[in-house]
This record gives structure tokens, sequence and C-alpha cells, in this order.
């Protein structure tokens, strides 16, 4: 049995409140920024009646494929030893700001935090220190991140009764579940980061990310559009994207030729 060198242990305890944490074991890895962007994820899978993989083991280990697209639509896979299903909606109109919800005080803040959180005055020039400064003497919750997460949630409202999305489930065996799962564990994936990093700042691109959820670990790689050259980890999420039939959708491996998995197309 492959033993992952990489990848968390789930936790032993676990609160109703931070099952909205889809990423769990990353909270205090994150930047401030990162961490309060982070804490909305379940805004996103939850619509798609998607687990929190993060938390605890399933009882099928499990792999999830998350693509999203700066021109609308996403897209998640998931595999395991009996099937792969696929889910496909648009979360982008999903929710909408009502600003009225906020007194006049409370709307200078979210705007100000939508701008400037975490509010930080080192490196600020003096005029703004000193604005900065004195905004936060009068006002100490916006240094509080439940501040900032109070406003959010009286601001963003969902904007329809219900979210609709499209789901296919494609039958696989557990011989060709087995192989795919050994591509993935020998393209060096339990070893990676979190996110890779990227040289240069790609514009209107798309994000994509892999979670495994194990007996014993969980893990997840995200990655955007930028040029990868032949790392394997594109590669062997093209792979899954192939297994799935949404290649005339989905490209994460540039033009470069995937070899195929199976002997057979599903």
């Amino acid at each position: 049995m492959y033993r992952p060198s990489g990848g968390f242990k789930y936790p032993e305890h676990i609160l109703y409140q931070d099952t909205n944490y889809y990423h769990y074991q990353l909270r205090d890895s994150f930047t401030k920024l990162g961490a309060y962007r982070d804490s909305y994820q379940y805004l996103f899978y939850r619509p798609f009646k998607e687990p929190n993989l993060s938390i605890k083991p399933l009882e099928k280990e499990t792999y999830r494929l998350t693509y999203g697209s700066a021109r609308g639509g996403d897209i998640i896979i998931s595999i395991n030893e009996n099937c792969i299903t696929v889910k496909e909606g648009d979360t982008g109109s999903l929710y909408d700001q009502d600003i009225a919800a906020l007194s006049p005080i409370e709307r200078s803040h979210f705007y100000l935090l939508n701008k400037r959180y975490p509010i930080e005055t080192s490196g600020k020039d003096s005029f703004n220190k000193v604005e900065l400064d004195s905004l936060t003497a009068i006002y100490p919750q916006l240094l509080d991140v439940t501040y900032y997460h109070m406003l959010s949630d009286k601001v963003y409202v969902r904007n329809k009764e219900s979210f609709n999305f499209e789901s296919t489930v494609i039958p696989i065996t557990k011989e060709k579940f087995n192989l795919l799962v050994r591509q993935i564990n020998s393209s060096g994936y339990w070893d990676m980061p979190f996110e890779i990093k990227c040289d240069e700042t790609m514009v209107d691109g798309f994000g994509y990310s892999l979670e495994a959820n194990k007996k014993e670990k969980y893990k997840i790689v995200s990655a955007s559009d930028c040029p990868l050259g032949k790392a394997d980890f594109p590669m062997v999420c093209q792979r899954i994207v192939t297994i799935a039939k949404m290649n005339n959708k989905i490209h994460l491996a540039g033009k470069q030729q995937i070899a195929p998995l199976f002997h057979s197309d599903f």
C-alpha cells in the first residue's frame, strides 16, 4: 500500500463552524487576506452539494479536480473506485452584494476593508499612515477579521432560490482507478506545495486544484494557467479531464500531447 510522505492528517476534533473551512489544515498558513478569502470557499462548494474533503476521510478514497475560468463556468470532477462524477455550473452570478444592508458607517468600513485588508500602516507614506492610524484608533474593530466577516455576511446574499448544475456519472473499474492513482502518486503530487507559483501574471485565465481524500491523509495542490513546461502535475490533471470526457472544455497542459492513460476510451 502506498503511504504518502506529504499531505495532512485529519483533525481529531472538529467544531461545526469549522466545517466551512474546505481547506481546514491550511488555515494558519495563509496570509490574513488569503485566510479571509479561503473561509468563503464553502459558498462555492455547497451549491454543488460537494463535501468538505479536508475534515474527515470519506467511505471511498476520492480525488476531486476543481476547475474555474475567468470567462465563467465551473467544473468539478470527482473520482473514486466506482465512478467519475462531473458537475458543471456557473457560480459567478449566484451571489449579489446587498450594500443597503449596511449602515452608512458600516458601508464605508466595508469599502475600506475590501481595498486595504488587512489594515497595516508599515511601509505606508506619512499621509496614509496618519489617516489609517486615526481610523483604527477610532474604530479598532477594523483590525478584527470577525468584524470584516460580519460585514461580508450581511452583504453577500443568494440571488436565486436554487442553484442548478448539470451532473454526469461515468462508471470506472477499480483497476483503472488504481492505475490513475499510481499516476498521481508518481507525479510527485504528495510532496508539492499547496500553490504552484506563477513567474508571470496571467490575465483572464483559469485556475484549478486537485484534492485527495485518502483514509489516512488529505492533500490539495492548486495551479493557474501559467506555463509549467513539461511538469507532471498539469499532465496528470489533464488525464483526469480526459477520462471524464471533458477535453473539449478543459485544457490544462497547453498544446502538449497527453499520452493515453488507458488502452481504450470510456
